[in-house]
């Protein structure tokens, strides 16, 4: 199972590498991931990686200009979530590290329950990743040829990087659903565990001894102590890049929600196919916040099984665990998913996000006879109408 983990965790590796959510000098030493700046040749991948996004971001920046406005939004968008990761490299390397320690010490209750963690396979993965490039190249083609571009122009595929669907945003979703998907898989394989323990964990004729059951108690709290732990780990490694990946989604949606309500004769005029994204980002952003809600359901089952326990009935050793246990989950509560500290990732946000939605829209729908309104909307229409006139 652990190699199994690894040989998905290759793929999402590679992707946060070419993308620079992860330095290229991040490597698997002795099974564990490390940072090695020893290593000219993943050293010499990073520098060019990076001189290459500088130089597109300079390109679209000074020569695109306004043509493509929403290219400079996700210019900015990529930098800040690059940024966020490389501050918080180090926990997410902690993190992965804690997942590959947890699975060598999950395979030691092998000589008592066979144990399985059951998670995607490295198929279904590949399916994804391959369906996002697919949708990708379909979106930048439809789009260039029906702004009258020619699809030869070279110059035009700088902006692949980050026209919308941009590969960052993508990236981030699908890294982060995919490490939260091992940790709920995980939780419920220690809720499993616990379901193979005799009822009330009484000694059976023929059974396990008291010691035995003491032990397996034990082990399996020490086991979910460490997962809370890596809770945390998420948070601190990966809250940062879901804060700037929640506030620039959410901002794209509202600038998207703006447009629509000022520029709806665009809708009709055949601009219409790049806000269909405002569905993607709000979808996107669900998904992280479902899966985020059912680790933290997990998480929490093994309380429903502690408290049909009559501790009277137990004996000392196996009373004192689950005491430690009761006492251990109160410790632990508080490591719930956030981004950074900011806001926890779980159903409420949805609210959150959907009350702010219509907040945005109907205070856009109040204000469109500003005059800064409609200053905004008169300059962007010369801009269309340039645009239109020099395709």
């Amino acid at each position: 199972m652990t190699s199994e983990f690894k040989e998905t965790l290759k793929l999402f590796l590679t992707v946060s590498k070419i993308v620079g959510l992860i330095n290229y000098c991040c490597v698997m030493e002795s099974g564990l991931l490390y940072r090695n700046f020893k290593l000219t040749y993943q050293l010499f991948l990073e520098l060019i990686r990076m001189f290459v996004y500088l130089i597109i971001s300079y390109h679209v920046i000074f020569n695109v200009r306004l043509r493509y406005l929403i290219c400079h939004f996700n210019i900015i968008k990529y930098w800040a979530i690059v940024i966020a990761a490389r501050i918080s490299e180090k926990w997410i390397i902690k993190f992965i590290n804690g997942i590959i320690e947890f699975d060598r010490k999950l395979f030691l209750l092998n000589s008592y329950y066979p144990v399985k963690v059951y998670s995607k396979s490295k198929r279904f993965w590949n399916i994804c990743c391959a369906s996002f490039i697919l949708f990708f190249m379909f979106c930048q083609i439809f789009i260039f040829k029906l702004r009258g571009n020619d699809i030869n122009d070279f110059s035009l595929y700088t902006k692949f990087l980050f026209h919308s669907p941009d590969v960052i945003t993508f990236v981030v979703m699908i890294t982060s659903l995919y490490y939260l998907s091992n940790l709920g898989h995980r939780f419920c394989e220690l809720n499993r565990l616990w379901k193979c323990l005799p009822f009330r964990l009484i000694k059976l004729p023929g059974g396990r001894t008291t010691s035995e059951m003491t032990m397996l108690v034990e082990r399996i709290r020490l086991l979910h102590a460490e997962l809370s732990e890596l809770l945390r780990l998420f948070s601190l490694g990966y809250g940062p890049v879901l804060l700037m990946y929640f506030t620039f989604n959410f901002t794209h949606a509202l600038i998207d929600t703006f447009l629509f309500t000022i520029y709806r004769d665009f809708f009709i005029s055949g601009y219409f196919f790049p806000y269909i994204f405002y569905l993607k980002h709000i979808f996107d952003m669900i998904s992280i916040i479902y899966v985020t809600s059912w680790v933290i359901e997990e998480k929490r089952r093994i309380i429903s099984y502690l408290r049909l326990y009559r501790i009277s009935e137990m004996t000392v050793d196996v009373k004192l665990q689950i005491k430690t246990f009761m006492h251990q989950i109160s410790v632990y509560e508080p490591n719930e998913f956030t981004a950074f500290g900011f806001f926890n990732l779980d159903l409420k946000l949805i609210m959150s996000i959907l009350v702010l939605l219509i907040t945005g829209i109907s205070t856009m729908l109040q204000m469109k006879d500003h005059h800064w309104i409609l200053y905004l909307k008169n300059e962007s229409l010369k801009i269309f109408r340039r645009r239109t006139i020099q395709h």
